[in-house]
């Protein structure tokens, strides 16, 4: 499946329906993971020029041998990809069908932008013109290593403005921070700008415009990254100095304090989903709320925790050579004290969900990002962090448990001597800060609300008063 997920295509071809039907760019998903799918349609009356991509995946050209397409239907072979696609045109400015490939059926899905479909698919996605000024911008680190590719932009009217830097959250993300076809940061940088505040966001480095590589990055590359976005800020005329901000979303807010500590000279901090608490108690509470979502009694979960812990620490404290072997002893002598029924409650009793779990908890966490995340220590972070400080979390986030981490986060915050702290559980919100029924991952892309307008008030306000506010207070 993921292969046909990684198309990249160009084919130009007889045109035998009216081009401008499905001309433009069109956006969904595909597959039972929510893959994100883009595709671009040029064309006139006589031939097309389709380019095709999921930027979820790694860009892998696949040649495509036919495509054909009727009034109200386009098929598309790709035979080194052993893959068929089918769908059938919605003139409303849609097209769903299957893939086919291997003998496995997949669905999919896409939207054609402003489209009236697609207005109900993703209605806060912003489509241009914009009422702000939007520019595409380049720069590099200290050492010229990495270029960054990002988007700045800046409201229409005035000479100087607050700025705010977005860091998204964890897993190689492109500057919207694009999930479950949602485009978060899109959303948030064109709602804040609209404000009067401007806003640059950012590729991630090994991803989309910007070079560099991710996997072999941790946390604190990241923060180098963004220091090095604060740093080009700086150098714009449009942007005062003075006034420029962070804004993290889920690891971006463990990222945002680094980046503080580093540059001493952030004006305000604000923090979506962001843990207070050290990154093991983060993936032991991140368990426990997975665990719970999928109705496993406390009773289990209580047995299960220790181990979970202990092969954390073994993996943290011990290199790759041995350690599948090692962690596989450690569940061998956890697994003879559970009953059956533990463990079938916690989907560990067959012999592959086993080594699904000692594979994760062994080369899984070798992967340079996880490993630093479970090895921060955000308390002592947030220690050393002295701007004002906005953090928020939603009461339905099963990712950043709400209570536990909004407590940490003032906490940690207050033994620092900082005082200029707001915390708030936002009721019935997800990680994505989308009012959801469970907060579970597979609701993400089946909600329309990208972000929740009621949040997007609460963070331009703050900032506003941090800012422009507090800046006109001290001048009179």
């Amino acid at each position: 499946m993921r292969t046909l997920f990684c198309i990249l295509l160009y084919v130009l071809c007889s045109f035998c329906v009216k081009g401008q039907l499905l001309s433009g760019d069109w956006e969904g998903m595909m597959g039972p993971v929510h893959l994100n799918l883009y595709l671009s349609w040029q064309s006139d009356d006589k031939s097309y020029v389709v380019r095709m991509e999921s930027p979820d995946q790694y860009e892998l050209a696949i040649p495509v041998d036919s495509l054909v397409t009727t009034p109200d239907s386009i098929i598309c072979i790709a035979r080194k990809a052993h893959s068929v696609l089918r769908g059938r045109i919605d003139y409303n400015g849609k097209i769903s069908g299957i893939v086919l490939q291997s003998g496995h059926t997949y669905p999919f899905f896409l939207y054609r932008q402003g489209s009236p479909a697609y207005a109900i698919y993703r209605p806060q996605h912003p489509l241009p013109p914009y009422p702000y000024r939007e520019e595409n911008i380049l720069f590099t680190n200290t050492d010229t290593s990495i270029t960054y590719s990002g988007t700045l932009t800046l409201p229409e009217k005035g000479d100087t403005f607050p700025a705010v830097l977005l860091i998204s959250g964890s897993g190689p993300q492109d500057r919207n921070e694009l999930i479950a076809g949602h485009k978060i940061f899109l959303v948030l940088a064109d709602y804040l700008t609209r404000q009067g505040i401007a806003v640059l966001r950012v590729d991630d480095r090994g991803t989309a415009g910007t070079t560099g590589e991710y996997v072999m990055s941790s946390i604190s590359n990241f923060a180098d990254d963004a220091a090095a976005a604060v740093r080009y800020l700086k150098t714009r005329k449009e942007i005062n100095p003075a006034q420029i901000g962070l804004i993290g979303h889920s690891e971006g807010a463990m990222v945002a304090p680094l980046v503080i500590i580093r540059t001493n000279s952030i004006a305000f901090l604000v923090m979506l989903a962001g843990p207070g608490v050290d990154g093991e108690d983060l993936a032991v509470q991140q368990l426990k709320m997975q665990l719970r979502s999928i109705g496993v009694s406390n009773n289990n979960i209580s047995a299960y925790v220790p181990l979970f812990r202990t092969m954390l620490r073994t993996a943290m404290h011990n290199d790759s050579t041995g350690l599948y072997q090692l962690q596989a002893r450690t569940f061998s002598e956890w697994r003879k004290q559970q009953l059956p029924s533990a463990l079938t409650a916690l989907r560990l009793d067959a012999p592959s969900q086993q080594a699904l779990l000692l594979k994760s908890m062994s080369r899984g966490l070798f992967i340079n990002p996880k490993r630093s995340l479970v090895q921060s220590d955000n308390p002592t972070a947030l220690m050393q962090v002295k701007c004002p400080v906005l953090a928020l979390n939603g009461s339905k986030d099963l990712q950043v448990s709400s209570k536990e981490n909004l407590a940490g986060i003032q906490a940690a915050l207050e033994r620092g001597g900082n005082k200029a702290v707001t915390t708030c559980e936002l009721p019935d919100l997800n990680h994505l800060f989308q009012h959801a029924q469970t907060g579970a991952f597979s609701e993400y892309a089946n909600i329309s609300e990208t972000f929740s307008p009621e949040t997007l008030k609460i963070i331009s306000d703050w900032i506003l008063q941090q800012t422009v506010q507090r800046f006109t207070t001290a001048a009179q």
